[in-house]
């Protein structure tokens, strides 16, 4: 298997060392010491923490996607949208009951309209939050903007004021660091998805892993690939959560 070469401060440090050492430290007084330690077991935690994103779906391969991740017993976040012509009431409801998170991505996905003005954004994503709320019965607050926060699709006077009203409605947007690259125009194998995120991976160099993957009907092979991953990075001891609205945000 390939390594992932990736520096985590403390990751080697055991618990009784660290604190060892931080008792030798000059005082400053209990509180100073005390969050000393919850700040390192924490940035320890996250560097071992990855959470595998899907944009996009639902799609022919939605099934398939969640049969690997309930083989895993992982949960993940599925970013969602309207324009699967399918079954995709059924779908969305399959991934909530699966425990996933069900963000928000757009209705229709078409850069152009929605990034022409902040009312055809908002007017597209209140679709996409409708169709998860009677699909799921959940109310979605988690969001990935379509290309990401920094697209070229969308103007710098408009990006500031989508993500101002964003955070006025109440909605948390998500970015990532990491790529697999299935939304190429070439369907990519299993295994050259899988050595995107490692290569990817390694360059993350603190925090944790937010993967993007993507559930359409192209990505024939992201089933078999998530599969490599998370087999992968079980085995390096790291550990698979969904996005939450606790969740602090990676963002570009």
């Amino acid at each position: 298997m390939f390594g992932v070469l990736r520096f985590r401060p403390g990751r080697f440090w055991p618990l009784p060392v660290l604190m060892v050492c931080l008792m030798l430290l000059p005082a400053v007084g209990k509180t100073t010491a005390s969050n000393t330690v919850v700040d390192a077991l924490a940035e320890q935690s996250d560097s071992n923490t990855i959470y595998l994103t899907f944009d996009d779906g639902p799609s022919a391969n939605t099934m398939a996607l969640l049969d690997v991740l309930q083989e895993y017993g992982i949960r993940a976040t599925f970013f969602v949208t309207g324009q699967y012509e399918g079954n995709t009431a059924d779908l969305l409801r399959c991934v909530a009951e699966g425990g996933h998170s069900v963000g928000l991505h757009s209705y229709n996905h078409m850069y152009d309209e929605i990034y022409s003005y902040s009312e055809a954004f908002f007017a597209d994503l209140e679709k996409v939050d409708d169709l998860v709320r009677q699909s799921t019965g959940q109310t979605a607050v988690l969001y990935r903007f379509p290309g990401g926060s920094l697209n070229s699709h969308c103007p710098l006077w408009l990006r500031e004021e989508l993500r101002q009203q964003l955070k006025e409605r109440g909605y948390i947007y998500h970015d990532w660091n990491v790529v697999s690259g299935d939304q190429g125009s070439r369907v990519l194998s299993a295994e050259e998805l899988f050595s995107n995120v490692l290569k990817d991976a390694g360059r993350v160099r603190e925090g944790p892993l937010v993967i993007l993957f993507h559930d359409t009907n192209h990505c024939a092979t992201t089933p078999e690939a998530v599969k490599m991953v998370i087999e992968h990075f079980l085995e390096e001891g790291y550990r698979f959560l969904p996005i939450t609205p606790e969740t602090p945000p990676v963002r570009f």
